[in-house]
């Protein structure tokens, strides 16, 4: 919601909308400060945007005092005997004589290189590289922890059960129905900590972080996972169970089911404890709570596989559970670069205008010759029998059997295959630009060169070219494997 109010209070800054305007010039005032809630939401959010904001003067109509013009700004006094804006102080020799002698030196020095234009005076926040307030920019700077970080996407796992899931992020959004929650909606209540011997009031912070059922938990899984740390609030301890747990190790995910078995236990007993019969705190047992805790981390990541390998601490750590450690994923190429035909010539074509650079390659990906080829038409369906003629010809010649035309949506569209079977047996398929790299490097090379049409061996290559070529034969070989 804060996010909300900070672009209405953007706004109502700028006044840069009728409404805007309206709400800063009636409750703006002091004698109307107090009849809006909406306004007194605001007015926090109003101040604390302006100590983190400029205004880059143009036609000098924002207020002399109190704004941001000059950093910092100059406050006014009780006994200022001027309330008006830039533009007026300096077209009034007799104002501007009287009030100058009271600003510091730094805004004198300002106000004397000020040269007004017609275009209205622009804020800048500083929050934001745009200079503008935004819900999220706002929220991120507020909250550094959020900030830029996507530790929070770990919560959704699928080793997590969808349940603890959903807790751990309204304990984020602050939405958990302890105590203090209830009293911010206007609700009296006297407030007690079920979690604590000595009665404590209850609040998120206190509830998960100090209480004495959560100094045990944290306590007996700091001990288990040979991480213990002292929190002094429950941002720290998100911090250090969610941020410094990696979602790609074994260990780092086994730290985040825990965490929120943990959480989830601390939540259940204190429900237990509001709402049951007894009406009292009844602490685990700590035996008890290891082996339920490390009998559902077995269960939970039976099927997981890590994406990072175990480190030697984390060996260690999985030897002393007694939980097998698991291989890493092997990360394959998610789609080939290239890929040949299964036997015989593949040629790969890529054009710039009028000109055509064929390459000829093997089924193992080994280059066989390269063709540079100049045609006089290049915007009718002859051009494309010519370049294809040209290099039946030129395969034949060298007793090879050519199995397969590749080229990208830029050498012909769908459409163009067909009339190409017309007169060919030769297949000829459409292939990514990306998997098409080397024929349109080598194209691309000749198009700004001055280099004649005619056929190239592998020494005669550009390097880009080259090392395009082995790069395909590397993933196909990967591939292979």
């Amino acid at each position: 919601m804060k996010g909300l109010h900070a672009k209405m209070a953007w706004k109502v800054i700028k006044e840069e909308s009728i409404w805007a305007s309206f709400m800063a010039r009636k409750y703006g005032s002091g004698s109307n400060r107090n009849k809006s809630s909406l306004w007194s939401s605001l007015l926090p959010i109003i101040n604390d945007l302006k100590q983190h904001s400029l205004v880059m003067v143009k036609d000098g109509s924002c207020n002399v005092w109190d704004t941001p013009w000059c950093i910092p700004p100059i406050p006014k006094t009780s006994n200022t005997p001027y309330d008006g804006s830039l533009r007026r102080l300096l077209e009034s020799v007799s104002i501007k004589h009287r009030i100058i002698s009271s600003f510091p030196p730094y805004a004198k020095d300002k106000l004397n290189n000020l040269s007004l234009s017609n275009d209205r005076d622009q804020w800048v926040w500083t929050g934001h590289n745009s200079g503008e307030v935004s819900a999220k920019a706002y929220r991120d700077s507020i909250s550094p922890y959020d900030a830029g970080n996507h530790s929070w996407s770990k919560i959704w796992l699928k080793v997590i059960p969808r349940k603890l899931s959903m807790f751990i992020w309204k304990i984020k959004h602050g939405i958990t129905m302890v105590d203090t929650f209830i009293q911010s909606k206007g609700f009296h209540l006297a407030s007690k900590c079920r979690c604590c011997i000595m009665p404590s009031p209850e609040s998120a912070d206190h509830l998960f972080t100090s209480s004495d059922l959560a100094s045990n938990i944290w306590s007996w899984l700091g001990n288990l996972f040979k991480c213990r740390n002292r929190f002094y609030n429950l941002q720290d301890l998100l911090k250090f169970w969610i941020d410094k747990s990696s979602s790609a190790s074994q260990v780092g995910v086994m730290k985040l089911l825990a965490f929120s078995i943990g959480l989830w236990e601390i939540w259940r007993i204190r429900c237990s404890a509001t709402y049951g019969e007894e009406q009292s705190i009844t602490l685990p047992h700590k035996k008890f709570f290891i082996f339920h805790t490390l009998r559902i981390i077995r269960l939970r990541t039976a099927s997981f596989t890590p994406h990072a390998e175990a480190s030697d601490s984390d060996l260690v750590l999985l030897s002393d559970l007694n939980i097998m450690s698991r291989p890493p994923k092997i990360h394959r190429t998610s789609f080939m670069s290239w890929c040949p035909a299964t036997n015989g010539v593949t040629v790969n074509l890529a054009r710039s205008r009028n000109k055509v650079a064929a390459i000829l390659r093997n089924s193992k990906g080994g280059f066989i010759s390269a063709k540079l080829l100049s045609l006089a038409d290049s915007s009718s369906l002859h051009f494309l029998s010519s370049a294809i003629n040209s290099v039946i010809s030129l395969v034949h010649s060298s007793n090879l059997i050519l199995t397969q035309f590749q080229w990208d949506s830029d050498f012909g569209s769908a459409s163009t295959k067909m009339w190409i079977a017309s007169f060919s047996d030769i297949p000829a398929i459409t292939i990514g630009k990306s998997s098409n790299s080397s024929a349109r490097l080598l194209v691309q090379d000749w198009a700004g060169s001055s280099v004649r049409p005619g056929s190239l061996t592998k020494r005669q290559l550009p390097l880009s070219v080259f090392l395009s070529l082995e790069r395909d034969k590397d993933n196909l070989i990967q591939d292979l494997r």
